[in-house]
């Protein structure tokens, strides 16, 4: 269907957006790519349209494992244009932690919760929201590992995670 209002019309954004995101869903990354890209290059995207193709690239670029400094410069891009985007945050997190910076990855991971309930910026189709207990259990753990003068810390993140899980 997408293919089809893609041939048919494209310079509509959304329809390019929508088949890149049908082809991540996938597994067609090269060809989310290539679409994801092209979507960025029309002359007329507005700013939300913008923002969610390039959550969906740099979710396609690490999908394919795209080079550590491509998938960093990404989202920091991504991040510079709406820095409250928990899921670009999240992203970012995991890329870190994907190549050993776990420190770098639980700052991101940090930031990407302090943003997740934004709804001004954040969609309801977040990533982070359904991945959030898990997130919040892994910083409890994080700091729970760092000794006994950051118990609380990890009380707070446990009893989050805990929280998120039994409403879910």
């Amino acid at each position: 269907m997408f293919e089809a209002a893609v041939r048919e019309e494209p310079e509509v954004d959304r329809y390019r957006f929508y088949l890149g995101r049908e082809y991540l869903g996938l597994d067609r990354y090269e060809e989310a790519e290539i679409l994801l890209r092209s979507v960025l290059e029309l002359e007329k995207v507005d700013p939300m349209g913008s923002r969610e193709t390039r959550l969906a690239l740099l979710q396609c670029l690490q999908n394919s494992q795209k080079p550590f400094e491509t998938l960093l410069n990404e989202a920091i891009v991504v991040i510079d244009e709406t820095p409250q985007e928990a899921d670009a945050w999240y992203l970012l997190s995991l890329i870190y932690n994907n190549e050993g910076y776990h420190s770098e990855s639980i700052e991101a991971l940090e930031q990407a919760l302090k943003y997740v309930d934004n709804i001004d910026v954040n969609m309801q189709t977040s990533r982070l929201k359904g991945e959030r207990a898990k997130a919040e259990a892994i910083l409890g753990q994080y700091y729970a590992s760092k000794g006994p003068d950051f118990n609380e810390t990890a009380q707070g993140w446990f009893s989050e995670s805990w929280s998120h899980l039994t409403t879910s």
